[in-house]
């Protein structure tokens, strides 16, 4: 997966292209950390996310609970279908703000 950041006024905004899968999941985590650090309001793009494996899932969680106990927002917008439906089978849509 291909993560690229694009820094607005008052939130970074992080498009995410490919597979969320095992092989992207530390690299995700490790930028995400990092950004929690300087942002508040980073806005995750799933536009190019083509499907979300397990351990993805897992990393989004983990990423998720670190940006809720440092206060930041972390929406998920332009989900595909297919990843929607990921995310709703695990019960992520309750906890997530996802916008189009």
């Amino acid at each position: 997966m291909v993560i690229k950041k694009n820094q607005l006024k008052d939130k970074t905004i992080i498009d995410l292209v490919g597979e969320f899968d095992d092989d992207s999941t530390a690299e995700f985590q490790d930028v995400l950390l990092s950004e929690l650090e300087n942002s508040k309001h980073i806005e995750l793009n799933f536009a190019g996310v083509e499907l979300i494996t397990s351990l993805g899932l897992s990393a989004l969680l983990s990423v998720f609970i670190a940006a809720t106990n440092r206060g930041a927002e972390l929406p998920l917008s332009n989900v595909s279908t297919f990843v929607m439906n990921t995310l709703e089978m695990f019960g992520f849509t309750e906890e997530f703000t996802i916008i189009s």
